[in-house]
């Protein structure tokens, strides 16, 4: 039935509650519609390993449905490229806030590192590493990646490195001082 046809039969006068239900019948297919419709959202179109750069071949624009639970997913292509992906991120996957992390630098290699101590650590802050062992040695201005256990001694990060200082890290303790 058309909904010509069913504004037909609703009497003219002392009907209130037809007209409610049909506004409300309405409503709820719009609502369908439009939760139906795509938006065009960020998504991997390849595997990109955990803690590397992404790159504008790996990702793409597509339209995914609406209403999806949790975290919306991001909207604009240079939010992602260059970023480091914080977990492996699978082809298809729409991504979000929590798959991102900061800008990479240029010339820099990830390194997880186990801290003996260490203040507030953030995501994105600049950091200086200093390891521990018989010959400490400063690796100055390292980017915080990730955080993995962000309350606990020692904990595990991960800083983004000049490639040639990598090896610097070896021994894999090391103290962090927050640079101001």
């Amino acid at each position: 039935m058309s909904i010509p046809q069913l504004l037909r039969r609703i009497p003219r006068k002392g009907s209130l509650t037809a007209w409610f239900v049909l506004a409300a019948v309405i409503a709820a297919g719009a609502g369908g519609w439009w939760l139906s419709r795509g938006r065009d959202v960020v998504v991997a179109t390849a595997d990109v390993g955990a803690l590397t750069p992404i790159d504008a071949k790996d990702i793409a624009m597509r339209a995914v449905a609406r209403g999806r639970a949790g975290k919306p997913p991001l909207t604009k292509i240079d939010q992602v490229v260059g970023h480091y992906a914080l977990r492996a991120l699978s082809s298809g996957t729409a991504l979000t806030s929590d798959d991102i992390g900061p800008l990479a630098p240029s010339g820099t290699v990830v390194v997880a590192v186990e801290v003996k101590v260490g203040g507030e650590l953030e995501r994105g802050q600049t950091v200086d590493v200093v390891t521990t062992g018989s010959a400490p040695k400063t690796i100055s201005d390292a980017l915080m990646v990730d955080v993995q256990t962000p309350k606990a001694m020692p904990r595990v990060v991960y800083v983004a490195v000049p490639r040639a200082r990598a090896v610097d890290l070896a021994t894999g303790a090391a103290v962090i001082a927050r640079v101001p």
